[in-house]
């Protein structure tokens, strides 16, 4: 007698093997229950509060990226980059807008002051 099965018998299922959790399973994405950029953009939108726009630029790229990687939502890390970019430009302009103040102030001043003493020269001489 041959210990071999016999060729007809059925060979009995295999159950699946659920996957691990956060594992994709065949033709789906991994959902994850929470976002990784998300304190990221938070922080970024706190620092644009505070007039930090470059802090909120930095963090609202990092979120962004973090985000996209998992495939969550962008809109915390886009609102703080978006929000930085014109916070930083507003305060470059109003830098700019202080120092050409500042240099037409210098110029009025130092003019004023010497058109002033040339007529004040002038007044004593006359007596």
């Amino acid at each position: 007698m041959d210990q071999h099965q016999p060729q007809n018998q059925p060979v009995p299922p295999v159950a699946p093997v659920p996957p691990a959790p956060g594992q994709p399973v065949a033709g789906q994405s991994v959902v994850y229950a929470e976002n990784p950029g998300q304190t990221l953009g938070i922080v970024g939108i706190i620092l644009n509060f505070f007039g930090i726009g470059l802090g909120g630029i930095i963090l609202g790229v990092m979120s962004r990226s973090k985000s996209k990687a998992v495939g969550a939502s962008t809109t915390l890390g886009t609102i703080s980059l978006v929000w930085g970019i014109i916070a930083t430009v507003l305060t470059l302009l109003w830098v700019i807008f202080m120092i050409v103040m500042f240099v037409i102030a210098a110029v009025a001043s130092d003019s004023s002051t010497s058109s002033s003493d040339y007529s004040s020269s002038s007044n004593y001489s006359s007596y």
